[in-house]
């Protein structure tokens, strides 16, 4: 009896396996399922311990974002400064730190006088608005008068010990302030330190981190990516800070004709808002109308100053910027939305302020990076 002993030859057909029989991670050059239980969790805990250190490094993390953001607006300055007035890079980061120092104190200065005034005047204003929007004397008035003038009565002998809680709660409210204000003040300082170091040695850094990539493509892409990021979201900071500050102007202007008290106040906080699309509008909005609702200017109707603020924001957004930013930093909403809810979640209302900003720099770092990086930037836009 013979036996056979030429080679099996197997088919294409034969050879393929299900993914389950055979266990491999690959099917088709796609992820089996096997490894996507793998992976996917290691993504999320990946993800996890990112969002920890970004919460618990706020303070380090944050100023540093904010500086990098900073640097990328005020590098063509230093750079214009070195190539054509021989100026070191260190002397002219110095300087316009100094000169962001002298703008940020200036302003503080000038509107702390306003802020404390509408503070103090607020509570007094609403109580005149709650009497003007009190109904007419009614009988069950009266009784509510007489019964309150009888616990007045009452509570004669506790006033002493009334005045002392309120004056703890008054100081207590100062010490929270004078703390809050410290930590802004040395979160302040660290931010404008970084500036200062970025944009002096910043630049040897950067190309000293270049120099160790392996192959002369990666290098190549690195520059370009990083050539992108400096001249588009450069780009980008400056016109939305010559927009916001319009806007701010026009804030101002609306708020003084329509005989609201600070003008220049709300101006600055709408341009400060404003850095964050479509909730900044939103908050905008309702503080105007907050304080032509408390201030209630007899001369013009109190919806007057809110309406014209919303006519102008709805040009802003539609018209202006688009044609100002262009197609190529376009994010968004949903994206834009998703990155203000997670930035502020993690690092607050200035985090918030960052989210475009930080998205635009990821976006056109995708795009300048390749092709398969440049497919996932199509999602942000």
């Amino acid at each position: 009896m013979s036996t056979d002993t030429r080679p099996v030859v197997m088919s294409a057909d034969a050879e393929e396996t299900s993914p389950t029989d055979t266990g491999a991670s690959m099917v088709g050059g796609r992820l089996s399922v096997s490894a996507l239980s793998i992976v996917i969790p290691l993504y999320l805990i990946t993800l996890a311990i990112v969002m920890a250190a970004l919460i618990l490094g706020k303070g380090v993390f944050l100023p540093f974002a904010t500086a990098t953001l900073i640097s990328l607006a005020l590098k063509p300055i230093v750079v214009t400064l070195k190539t054509r007035v021989g100026i070191p890079r260190p002397l002219s980061a110095l300087v316009l730190v100094l000169i962001l120092a002298a703008l940020l104190l200036l302003a503080l200065y000038s509107l702390s006088g306003p802020a404390r005034e509408w503070l103090d005047e607020a509570p007094r204003a609403l109580q005149a608005l709650e009497r003007e929007l009190a109904s007419a004397d009614t009988p069950i008035d009266d009784l509510r008068a007489t019964s309150e003038a009888i616990s007045q009565l009452s509570s004669a002998g506790e006033e002493n010990e009334t005045e002392v809680v309120l004056a703890e709660s008054e100081s207590s409210v100062e010490q929270t302030m004078m703390t809050t204000m410290s930590q802004w003040f040395s979160t302040i300082g660290m931010t404008l330190a970084m500036v200062f170091f970025i944009l002096g040695w910043g630049e040897r850094v950067f190309h000293n981190a270049v120099g160790l990539a392996p192959r002369f493509g990666e290098k190549k892409n690195l520059l370009a990516v990083a050539t992108a990021i400096e001249s588009a979201v450069g780009r980008y900071l400056l016109t939305m800070a010559v927009i916001n500050s319009t806007l701010g102007l026009i804030v101002a202007a609306i708020t003084y004709l329509c005989g609201l008290p600070n003008p220049a106040l709300w101006g600055v906080v709408a341009a400060a808002l404003h850095f964050m699309p479509y909730i900044g509008a939103l908050l905008t909005f309702l503080i105007v109308l907050g304080v032509s609702v408390i201030s209630h200017p007899v001369e013009v109707h109190p919806l007057l100053a809110p309406l014209l603020f919303a006519v102008v924001t709805i040009i802003e957004g539609y018209v202006v910027t688009p044609y100002a930013i262009g197609r190529s930093l376009t994010l968004n909403p949903l994206v834009i939305f998703l990155s203000l809810v997670l930035t502020f979640a993690v690092w607050g209302a200035v985090g918030a302020l960052l989210a475009v900003p930080m998205l635009a720099c990821i976006k056109v770092a995708l795009e300048a990076y390749g092709e398969p990086s440049a497919k996932v930037s199509r999602i942000l836009s």
